[in-house]
């Protein structure tokens, strides 16, 4: 394996298992130091096995903190944590969630909090805990570090029965998006990818239309390593000038995306439109533009390129 990422130092969450342990695990290998936070719980957030956390980090020859960055001072413990061991922090990797499907109207507010909790309050924590210090790790002349956060397409495209985790994902977007401004100064980078693999989420839930089953028998095939590269590469110095952009990984395929901004433009008459001249500017002359109300299953249904 090659030296990218040589005694650089990184804090991965949920890299107990699936993709974020790949990843923690792709890290090691490339060179970096890893520090695991994850407190093993099951996909819905459940109490599972605190133990995987260590298990996964002694596979990594790294560090653990079994616990949730949710936990008062977790994040902070895992920053001090990394410096007392290694030295300093390059790389923070965001790839936390829980899942709790539920279409609008269903579930519980408690079932809503709880994907935002784990999938944006948890990233923010992480953040607010680490950022000072690669800042001043920077200032003092070390190569800047890297954030990466893992989001779901459903934050793209939209799922249906899936309304927090859309909500979550779109959520985190907009918060790389945030960062990657704020560090820009620092010359820190922060991008979002959307890993397209056989993970838990993408094999538990239940297809309810042929798009869905073509989606979850193409996402069984895809090993996560693919996406683990890809986010190696993009925490590494190669990417330096990488920053606040949406990627996608699939097997051998990687995807940018487009962030919104406008597509098209028109112009009213004079003084305050009227019904009329509003159904023409939209219907007849903005329609052409509309983004069609598919989901990520609907696209990304096809055959992966392994």
């Amino acid at each position: 394996m090659s030296e990218l990422l040589d005694n650089r130092v990184a804090i991965v969450t949920g890299g107990a298992r699936g993709v974020g342990f790949s990843i923690a695990q792709t890290l090691s290998m490339h060179g970096a130091h890893v520090l695991i936070v994850d407190n093993g719980c099951a996909l819905d957030g459940s109490p599972e096995d605190p133990t995987a956390c260590e298990a996964a980090a002694e596979r990594c020859k790294g560090e653990a903190i079994a616990r949730s960055v949710l936990e008062p001072g977790v994040a902070q413990e895992a920053v001090d944590l990394a410096v007392q061991r290694f030295g300093a922090i390059d790389i923070v990797i965001n790839a936390a969630s829980v899942v709790r499907n539920h279409a609008l109207g269903e579930g519980s507010a408690d079932d809503f909090d709880a994907v935002l909790a784990n999938g944006l309050t948890a990233t923010q924590r992480m953040l607010h805990a680490a950022v000072p210090v690669m800042k001043r790790q920077r200032e003092a002349g070390r190569v800047p570090g890297a954030v990466l956060n893992l989001v779901s397409s459903a934050g793209i495209y939209g799922r249906r029965n899936a309304l927090a985790q859309s909500t979550c994902a779109a959520a985190v977007m907009g918060l790389t998006r945030a960062a990657a401004l704020d560090l820009r100064a620092s010359r820190i980078t922060c991008n979002a990818l959307v890993p397209f693999v056989g993970s838990r989420s993408d094999l538990a839930f239940e297809p309810v239309n042929d798009s869905e089953r073509r989606y979850k028998t193409q996402a069984s095939r895809i090993n996560p390593s693919f996406a683990a590269n890809l986010a190696a590469w993009l925490v590494s110095s190669e990417a330096a000038s990488v920053t606040g952009q949406l990627f996608a990984v699939r097997a051998r395929e990687i995807f940018l995306f487009t962030q919104p901004r406008p597509v098209e433009r028109v112009f009213g008459g004079a003084g305050i439109l009227d019904a009329d001249e509003m159904s023409d500017l939209v219907l007849n002359k903005l329609a052409a533009f509309f983004t069609p109300l598919e989901t990520d299953r609907d696209v990304f249904n096809t055959e992966p390129i392994l």
